[in-house]
């Protein structure tokens, strides 16, 4: 008898790929006289896809913001633009459309995590694998000390707070980021049970998918004008108008912070898609603008208390 064994890859993607290897062993496939035996292993893919959960998040949202861009014909852009990126639920499903990307936020420790998890995956990997980082639930006493000591931590090296903030979104309370008035993270630990803090694959799949990618720490506003003659899909999910609490990182985001965002994007001339919560007050900031508008119901990832028992509706607005 003669053995034989083969291994076949068969990527379905090529960027960015996570590879799972499946053995198939056929014992009893026999041509002629002869028992083959194969190892076959099949490639399957990872997409890029948020590292951390994200209060306000666009996840929910993505089947019809995709059918806005799919409806497009002949869109003449070069490249995509998301300020105000936070969890980046869009930009991970459209990255690839894009020859030229762009993403800020004004958080400088959420654009330093991009920024290692762009340039520096795998030491960001090693560091989040150390059993500092180690965290079971709230109720264990160790774990809860190792949320407070991290919290209350300030490390100097880039790599070090991108593992802090990582350990930090992926164990507090619905992965809300916020800061008080020192600038001091403070948001209490979540319920999660045994929470993955460190999901290698994922990691280096969004590092590829960064690749070309430039990352800025800075407004919106300053984003936009920055973007010059170039052509781009600007997308814009600024904090919901009106909420009370949680609308900014470190304090509440004005109305006349809404109607600056949403004057500077009318003016720049650059394709747009807008989300908000269909309040009046934001919905009339596009009357007589040559803008589409659309409502849809509207999903919180973290509910407001005031909230409670309403149905709200959230505002997608785009000028292409």
């Amino acid at each position: 008898s003669i053995t034989r064994c083969a291994k076949v890859d068969f990527p379905l993607k090529s960027l960015p790929s996570k590879t799972i290897y499946v053995p198939w062993c056929i014992q009893s496939l026999r041509f002629g006289f002869c028992p083959i035996f194969f190892n076959t292993y099949l490639s399957f893919t990872m997409d890029a896809k948020p590292f951390v959960k994200w209060a306000g998040g666009k996840k929910y949202l993505l089947s019809e913001l995709h059918t806005i861009i799919d409806s497009i014909e002949n869109l003449d852009v070069v490249g995509y633009c998301e300020p105000m990126v936070g969890g980046g639920a869009l930009y991970w499903s459209i990255y690839d459309k894009f020859s030229k990307r762009v993403i800020s936020d004004i958080n400088p420790e959420l654009i330093n995590l991009y920024n290692v998890i762009k340039d520096s995956p795998k030491r960001l990997i090693a560091e989040l694998h150390k059993p500092y980082y180690k965290y079971i639930h709230k109720s264990d006493p160790q774990s809860l000390e190792t949320y407070q000591t991290i919290r209350a931590s300030n490390p100097v090296m880039s790599v070090e707070k991108a593992a802090r903030i990582m350990f930090l979104l992926r164990t507090c309370f619905n992965g809300l980021m916020r800061v008080n008035k020192q600038g001091r993270f403070n948001v209490p630990p979540g319920s999660y049970k045994n929470p993955e803090i460190c999901n290698e694959e994922l990691i280096m799949c969004d590092s590829t998918a960064l690749q070309g990618t430039k990352i800025v720490c800075c407004s919106a506003i300053t984003t936009i004008q920055s973007l010059l003659s170039d052509k781009y899909l600007v997308f814009l999910d600024p904090p919901y108008y009106g909420d009370k609490k949680f609308t900014d990182y470190s304090g509440e985001f004005s109305a006349g912070d809404q109607t600056s965002l949403i004057q500077c994007i009318l003016r720049s001339g650059q394709p747009f898609i807008y989300t908000n919560r269909a309040h009046p007050f934001i919905v009339s900031q596009f009357d007589n603008t040559g803008t589409c508008i659309k409502v849809v119901p509207l999903r919180h990832s973290v509910q407001p208390k005031y909230t409670t028992g309403i149905t709200e509706q959230e505002l997608i607005a785009w000028r292409i």
